[in-house]
């Protein structure tokens, strides 16, 4: 028992374990591990955030209004995006060009300005609406409106 044990063993080998540019197992490379992932991008990301702060290219960037307008309708967007996707897929693969990255290309051009623009109006519908503190009286003084204009 003891011989197998010392068959099997492992010797320490301290180069195998720094990291590598690209890093290698038994189904080979893969390319999101790099050796310059986790010294790197944590400076990245506070350069990018000090220049959104304190830059004027990516503040005006960041604080553009189309840019604004469509994160204000992120709740929109990620409630209808799925449904959208699932029936316009069905539209956007007329249009293939058997190239993978430009029929990419192109079902993301038009799904994208599908999706903006029908959740554009679905915000403007239903969410904005609720975003005001008064909105169950605005409702009730139409709702009433209504059935005095009805009778």
């Amino acid at each position: 028992m003891k011989k197998f044990a010392r068959r099997t063993r492992k010797k320490f080998r301290p180069h195998e374990s720094l990291p590598a540019p690209v890093a290698r197992d038994d189904q080979g490379p893969r390319l999101n591990q790099s050796a310059w992932d986790y010294p790197v991008l944590p400076w990245l990301s506070l350069l990018f955030f000090t220049s959104a702060f304190r830059g004027k290219i990516v503040h005006g960037l960041l604080g553009h209004r189309l840019l604004t307008t469509i994160g204000g309708m992120c709740y929109t967007i990620y409630m209808y995006h799925w449904l959208m996707i699932s029936g316009l897929i069905r539209f956007t693969i007329q249009f293939s060009t058997h190239i993978f990255w430009l029929d990419l290309l192109v079902q993301f051009i038009l799904i994208s300005a599908v999706i903006v623009a029908v959740c554009s109006v679905l915000f403007v519908l239903f969410e904005r609406p609720f975003m005001q503190r008064d909105w169950p009286q605005k409702i009730w003084a139409w709702v009433n409106r209504k059935m005095r204009v009805a009778f």
